[in-house]
């Protein structure tokens, strides 16, 4: 009987076991042990993080000089294209016969034109008639608009105009001279004009090539007798041409704003809370004004005034000589 109960014991052990039910205690834990692992070497996580940039600057200099690369082919393929498609239309156009803007005096000095000379082309320009001259002004009147705002927006610009800054710069201040027409170009609108005409549709790539060979023979013309006047200085000479030449279609619209409200002068002036000194200035501009019979000395009389202003008040001027 003993017997018989041992070994029913032993199974009973045995099937405890095979059913999980027999609890064991748990094994001893190492010398040392930690659940929460160390923190990281500083050292190594530095190290880890200078390849990893060293990896992804690598990987951006070579993407960069990928597309600088083909940024160069395309730059190189338009050339290409342009300079192709100059040849023929220079070959379409050389028996196009058209009227000079280069006209001189008596003495055979040039007429310099009282506008810029691409817009002055236009009425050059054989290739357009009426309706696309119409077209062309529609345009030209909607950027006086434009350009009449991004003279009001730069007035400090302004004030250096009026200065006669552009004839001080020297050639020799190559920092100033950088300055200075990198100041001319912030007055031009977002496109050129034979641009915007272009994607309007009011021009075609010939008639604007047209433009562009009108322009450049007076273009030649001038500096040629800029230079030839020059005594030595002719690269001099040509620099306050060159600046001017930058922004001309700015300028243009700037003086002719100058030449409209000229007859306006005095009540223009209360508006500005002058200084006695601006005063003074205005009373020299006015009686100027009073004697000017010639386009040049009446915008010397106004760039007098202009040029004594702040920038509020060259803006607030010309906001009131816009209309």
């Amino acid at each position: 009987m003993r017997r018989w109960l041992v070994a029913a014991a032993g199974l009973g052990m045995v099937a405890g076991a095979g059913f999980g039910q027999v609890l064991l205690p748990p094994p001893e834990k190492p010398e040392g042990f930690n659940k929460i692992p160390p923190p990281p070497d500083p050292n190594t996580v530095r190290l880890k993080q200078a390849v990893q940039e060293a990896n992804d600057q690598r990987m951006a200099d070579q993407e960069r000089l990928m597309a600088e690369r083909e940024a160069e082919k395309r730059r190189d393929q338009q050339l290409v294209n342009n300079q192709y498609t100059q040849e023929q239309l220079l070959g379409q156009l050389a028996d196009v016969q058209y009227e000079s803007m280069v006209w001189r005096d008596e003495t055979g000095k040039m007429v310099e034109l009282d506008q810029p000379p691409m817009i002055a082309a236009f009425n050059h320009n054989p290739l357009l008639d009426g309706p696309t001259l119409d077209a062309v002004w529609a345009v030209l009147e909607d950027r006086r608009e434009r350009q009449e705002q991004r003279l009001i927006d730069n007035p400090e610009i302004v004030r250096l105009v009026a200065a006669g800054e552009i004839e001080k710069t020297s050639l020799a201040d190559l920092n100033g001279l950088q300055r200075m027409r990198m100041l001319m170009v912030k007055l031009n609108l977002e496109k050129p004009i034979l641009q915007e005409l272009g994607e309007r549709g009011v021009i075609d790539r010939k008639q604007a090539f047209m433009n562009q060979i009108i322009v450049k023979e007076y273009a030649t013309a001038l500096r040629a007798q800029i230079a030839a006047g020059a005594e030595g200085m002719e690269m001099q000479a040509l620099v306050a041409p060159m600046l001017r030449g930058q922004a001309d279609e700015a300028i243009f619209v700037y003086e002719s704003m100058l030449l409209a409200a000229a007859p306006s002068l005095t009540n223009i002036a209360q508006r500005l809370d002058l200084s006695e000194a601006q005063q003074a200035i205005l009373d020299y501009a006015r009686s100027r004004l009073a004697i000017a019979s010639d386009r040049s000395t009446k915008l010397e009389a106004m760039n007098s005034f202009v040029s004594t202003l702040d920038p509020d008040q060259i803006r607030a001027f010309l906001e009131i000589a816009a209309g």
